[in-house]
Formats: C-alpha cells, structure tokens, sequence
C-alpha cells in the first residue's frame, strides 16, 4: 500500500468575504499565486481571473489555481478556501491533475470539511485538521473520477444533475418522485432521465436509493437511532420494505449490518 505524509498545519484556510476585505472596492488586487489553491463557492457572485481567462461565479463551483498564476476577480465573491504548500506528495499530483474548475453537488460537504479545519485551528488540534483536510481530498479524489467518465456532458447538462443530486440529499426523507426532481431542474421527466443516465451511469431512482442506503448505513453504526426512525429519515416508506432494500444492497439486514460493525470493538 502507498503511504505518504503532509503537515497539515502549513496548509491555510478559511472563509473570504470580499465585503469585508475589500470593502467599496468593484476589483481585487492583481497577484501571483504562490501555493495551490482551492476555492468552494457556496453562492453565485462575481467573476474570478485566472491569468486572461475570466471565470463566472455560482453556487457549486470548485475553482483550482496552480502556483505562479496571476489572479484578480470583480467583486463581490464568498468563498471557502484551501492554500497548499508546493511539496512533492500524492496530494499535489491530485491538484496538479484536476480541472480548472467543475461543478459539485456536495459544495457543503467540502464547506464542513473547511470549518472542521478551522475548528482544529483554533483548538491547536493537528490531527482535527489533518482529519478535515483527508476529508476533502478524498472526495476531490472521487469527483475527479467521476468528471473523467463523464465524457462528451456539456456544462449545462452536468449542472443540471449536479443541482438534482443536491436535491435527493437535501430531501432524502422525502418521495421525490423522478416528476419531482425533473420539475425542480426544470426539465421533462424523459429528458432529464436520460441526461442523468448519460452522466451518472445509472437512473436516478437507483441513485437516489443509493443515497439513501448510504445514509443509512452511517447512520446504523454511528447512532442508537431505532431502525424503523432511520427507515423513515432516510425516505424508506416503511421499516420492512427499508429492510428488504438495504438487504439487497449489503447481503444483510440493518440489524446484521448495526452488530457486525460494532462487533469490530471486541476483535
């Protein structure tokens, strides 16, 4: 197994406020990128430089800028952010490798990870920081691989099912009917099927029963909910037919899957 170090107490973050920073100001200053840079934008706002090539700003977006790019935006921008140091590492040749930027359904995850980080700061605590840090890349890693056999998707059509997924999660107690999600990014139930299809390998309502096991299984070995309380949070309509799904997905029942988790404690 590949192994590697970082110190994660030289990588800076935090959260940027233009309004605050620059106040009154229409530009930032122009400067030179000195480290890798991540940024999260929670919120549409203005438009980001990247040496000549302007990059409008929404809600979603992970913008990457790589050492010794000159940099400025058209305020106002919001943003959760992560500076790391050049350094020979995995972790560098992940940034190396990513995009210029892409769109994400899990903008807040990566926002969490950022206010992890800070808490840790605060605290002195390296391994919380380290913790939220690995966190991120990790995930950064799995959408890297996910926009490689995305394929010939425009920008549209992966923002579209970018905002769907972002949906499911933030109504995953709910039905959501594939009439629902298709209404909400403002497209036909056939057209968007096939989009999501064409981008997610898989249909919708298997994605979304995807989300929801995985929920659920956090859910399972991380509480003392009562599994019937976890069925219903997680959009099941009913703790039999939860149990029957999360068996065909796991080889187990929730109770099975809850024991042999916590049967690791005694190993």
């Amino acid at each position: 197994m590949d192994t590697f170090s970082f110190d994660a107490m030289q990588c800076i973050c935090g959260y940027f406020n233009s309004d605050i920073v620059f106040p009154g100001m229409s530009q930032s200053p122009k400067r030179i990128v000195d480290e890798y840079e991540i940024e999260i934008y929670p919120e549409d706002c203005g438009i980001t430089y990247l040496g000549d090539q302007p990059i409008p700003i929404h809600r979603g977006m992970i913008l990457f800028a790589m050492p010794g790019t000159e940099r400025y935006s058209e305020l106002p921008i919001k943003n959760y952010y992560l500076k790391v140091p050049e350094q020979n590492s995995p972790i560098t040749d992940l940034l190396k490798s990513m995009p210029t930027w892409f769109d994400s359904a899990s903008v807040d995850f990566y926002a969490s990870c950022i206010n992890q980080m800070l808490s840790a700061i605060i605290k002195g605590d390296m391994w919380l920081k380290s913790a939220g840090m690995l966190q991120l890349l990790s995930y950064l890693q799995k959408e890297k691989e996910q926009i490689q056999s995305i394929g010939t998707a425009s920008p549209k059509e992966i923002t579209v099912v970018n905002d769907a997924i972002r949906y499911m999660k933030e109504n995953l107690s709910k039905k959501c009917t594939l009439e629902e999600i298709a209404g909400f990014v403002h497209l036909s139930p056939f057209y968007f099927h096939s989009i999501f299809r064409k981008i997610k390998k898989t249909t919708p309502q298997k994605y979304l029963t995807e989300i929801r096991i995985e929920k659920a299984s956090e859910l399972l070995i991380t509480t003392d909910m009562e599994i019937a309380s976890i069925a219903d949070q997680c959009g099941f309509s009913s703790q039999a037919y939860f149990t029957d799904v999360f068996r065909t997905h796991t080889n187990m029942t929730p109770r099975m899957y809850r024991i042999k988790m916590m049967k690791k404690y005694i190993r």
